[in-house]
């Protein structure tokens, strides 16, 4: 349910779930303004557990929260068993947000997984290892299909010299457990070390996909609940936050919130999501092909926002007839 704005009105705003979205609304909220009493309500008794945020910055762009930033890669790795692409861009970085402070929480209140197409489950391990890390982002590394797993590829950022963030990330229809990922990311992690130390671990469900409108929202949906991220990768750090910022602008403005139109961008999103749920088989080979074509500025460009220009050049790179018989399908 949406409300026209009561907020002008009272003088207390209180936010269910104390998630990426929620916090990030309340930051711009007492940014812009102190006459409101903001009040944030999270049930999770894990919600101080640290969570890393990772996307793609433009560089030399002013940014919020660049004092966060830990950690920043101008260059990204795909590869399958067979094959490997290595992108490196002068004009984006992908960049790590790393919370060691309990201060700073972020986490999401999701919808059911039942109103999901897709879900991107994960386990990760921040490791410490004797050997010395390659500086470069392995984005989506050893991708593969096999039937216990479904499509599943791993993702590592190399926080300094010898440790490590490892994760085994699996995109699937069928309620997976995370034992299963869990070996599946131990018995990959003894095959590259000998010997590791565990810091930290990680574990997740991103929603991919539109899903069931009819959701029983208390008062105004923010983040996932609104549809605020890429549904086709999972990415919500920059959507989140410019919403947010609009949000708490408006709010603190005295102008009403409505619900906007779907968006260009989910429905280029939800297409390509329909042609990987079609065709999840065969997407090892389709994205490293498509990762050689494309080139890295127009890649960061798209998966930060679409728009005309960062559309054709995936388009180009596309193979086309599987996207079209998606799309007639």
């Amino acid at each position: 349910m949406f409300f026209s704005n009561p907020f002008m009105e009272y003088k207390n705003i209180e936010i269910i779930g104390a998630g990426l979205s929620g916090l990030l609304l309340a930051y711009y909220i007492f940014k812009i303004t102190d006459k409101f009493n903001v009040t944030v309500y999270e049930k999770s008794s894990s919600i101080h557990k640290n969570k890393n945020f990772c996307f793609w910055l433009e560089k030399n762009k002013k940014f919020e929260f660049s004092e966060l930033i830990s950690k920043n890669w101008n260059s990204w790795y795909f590869s399958t068993p067979n094959d490997f692409v290595v992108h490196k861009s002068n004009s984006f970085e992908y960049v790590l947000l790393k919370n060691d402070d309990p201060g700073y929480v972020f986490d999401s209140r999701n919808v059911d997984r039942n109103n999901w197409k897709l879900s991107q489950i994960f386990v990760g391990y921040e490791i410490q290892t004797e050997y010395e890390n390659e500086d470069y982002v392995t984005l989506m590394g050893n991708m593969q299909y096999c039937p216990e797993l479904n499509f599943n590829f791993n993702y590592i950022l190399p926080i300094d010299d010898q440790s490590l963030f490892f994760e085994k990330t699996v995109f699937t229809n069928d309620d997976l457990n995370y034992e299963l990922i869990e070996e599946q990311l131990k018995i990959e992690l003894l095959s590259k070390y000998s010997s590791f130390d565990i810091k930290k671990i990680e574990y997740g469900c991103i929603p991919m996909g539109y899903y069931n409108e009819k959701l029983n929202n208390i008062g105004i949906p923010i983040g996932v609940r609104a549809g605020h991220y890429r549904s086709s990768s999972g990415y919500s750090f920059q959507t989140i936050n410019k919403n947010m910022k609009i949000y708490a602008n408006k709010i603190c403005h005295g102008k009403s919130i409505n619900k906007k139109p779907i968006h260009f961008q989910n429905i280029i999103d939800d297409h390509f999501l329909k042609t990987f749920i079609l065709n999840m088989d065969q997407f090892p080979d389709v994205l490293i092909n498509m990762s050689r074509k494309i080139k890295p500025n127009d890649f960061a460009k798209f998966m930060s926002s679409v728009n005309l220009i960062s559309l054709c050049s995936m388009i180009k790179a596309l193979p086309k007839k599987i996207f079209l018989k998606s799309l007639m399908s």
